[in-house]
């Protein structure tokens, strides 16, 4: 068995997040006095820098965006964060991995403590070696996070697997040299997209396993 070490992206990932994620969006432009943003635009939004996301969301500039990411957080923090559920066989194989020995982490550009504070709502608390999120500055990058699970666990990133569903996770994988596997029921890759660009991907849950 080669793998040292499995990482999972957190929102469209791990879990159906997106409920909870769009209230907060949409609570946000209330406060701001601003338009809700379309659905499709919400929906486009995937895993990058929450700071940024609320300048392009909302068309402000960075400082009104730091304001906006803080009035998301605090939101989210309250009640966003527990309409999140995992996905349909996601308990298993994270059961399944644990049995085998195999050491997880979660890097997730979500904000640090609600990643956290996720982890622990789902019972997982002690499957992880760590779970990193983003900082409050939107300067960690996907990679950044990723080096930081490889770290704790004292693994290889060659013999690491990122699990992501989209593009900012592969890329993330990429520089920190790690090997990568998408799921396709997130918010970003389908199958035709992974077969088009010759990406590695499982359409289910469980399927992770046969990546190990």
């Amino acid at each position: 068995m080669d793998t040292e070490l499995v990482v999972f992206d957190m929102d469209g990932t791990l879990s159906n997040t997106a409920p909870g994620i769009i209230k907060s969006f949409l609570h946000v432009a209330h406060e701001l006095g601003v338009p809700e943003p379309s659905r499709e635009a919400l929906y486009a939004v995937k895993g990058g820098s929450l700071i940024d996301d609320m300048a392009k969301l909302y068309g402000i500039g960075r400082e009104e965006a730091i304001g906006a990411a803080e009035l998301f957080k605090e939101f989210y923090g309250r009640e966003g964060y527990l309409e999140a559920v995992l996905f349909p066989g996601m308990q298993e194989t994270l059961d399944a991995l644990r049995d085998i020995g195999i050491p997880m982490g979660v890097a997730t550009m979500k904000p640090d403590e609600y990643a956290k504070q996720l982890a622990s709502h789902w019972g997982l608390d002690g499957y992880f070696v760590d779970v990193c999120g983003a900082d409050d500055l939107g300067l960690l990058s996907k990679s950044d996070l990723i080096d930081r699970c490889i770290y704790a666990a004292e693994a290889e990133p060659e013999k690491t697997l990122m699990v992501g569903d989209t593009p900012n996770d592969l890329r993330g994988a990429r520089e920190s040299g790690t090997r990568f596997v998408a799921v396709t029921f997130g918010y970003g890759f389908t199958p035709d997209i992974c077969r088009q660009n010759g990406i590695p991907f499982t359409e289910d849950a469980g399927g992770v396993l046969d990546f190990i």
